[in-house]
């Protein structure tokens, strides 16, 4: 499992500001090995939403079903 998130962080910050979607930056983050509770720390960052809000994106995306 993946611990330090802050460089990935920063990178799905980069991508999102370049025009990645949500769901790419999640796909991507599931493909660098973080773990869902992970992924959803890292979206509630870059994304500046809930921890609800986060969950329920994450947990709905195809890459977690």
């Amino acid at each position: 499992m993946f611990t330090d998130t802050t460089r990935l962080e920063n990178e799905c910050k980069a991508k999102l500001q370049a025009g990645t979607t949500i769901d790419e930056v999640i796909a991507y983050l599931h493909d660098q090995g973080l773990s869902i509770l992970d992924t959803i720390k890292v979206i509630r960052q870059v994304g500046r939403m809930s921890l609800g809000d986060a969950k329920q994106i994450v947990s709905n995306h195809t890459v977690w079903q």
